[in-house]
């Protein structure tokens, strides 16, 4: 899932008769664990472009703020299976406790800030068939 408000999902087909309680909990969250954080990587690397940049592009790094904080977030409770990258909210220059890449992957209507290309959703678009194969794998494996 992108931290932008896009909800970005990966599936894979269950059949009927096999319930999420049958697979092993472990092996399925350490597999979606780790797509997740090669997907978090890869979007780290679509955040690394230095300097300004320009709507519909991926957000530039200036500081390095936004990349630090790609996040990789997974279920704690032993009932739920799911795993999700986002970015978190981080403080912007001034201080003040906000969630800046909002205003980055949205744009806003006062001022000249255009919408930047979200790198999270970029991956997941891009890998998707990629994804959906090692998903399938997993649930194989966990059965």
């Amino acid at each position: 899932m992108s931290g932008a408000g896009v909800t970005i999902t990966a599936k894979a087909e269950m059949p009927e008769t096999l319930d999420i309680r049958d697979l092993r909990r472990p092996v399925v969250m350490q597999g979606l664990r780790a797509i997740a954080r090669n997907a978090a990587k890869q979007s780290k690397t679509y955040l690394s472009i230095k300097g300004p940049s320009k709507p519909g592009q991926f957000p530039g790094k200036e500081t390095g703020l936004m990349r630090r904080h790609v996040k990789v977030h997974s279920a704690k409770r032993q009932d739920r299976i799911w795993v999700r990258v986002q970015v978190d909210s981080f403080k912007g220059e001034d201080g003040a406790g906000m969630w800046y890449p909002a205003a980055l992957m949205h744009g806003r209507k006062k001022g000249d800030l255009k919408p930047r290309r979200d790198p999270i959703e970029a991956v997941f678009s891009e890998r998707a068939s990629e994804i959906n194969g090692e998903i399938e794998k997993l649930i194989i494996k966990a059965l």
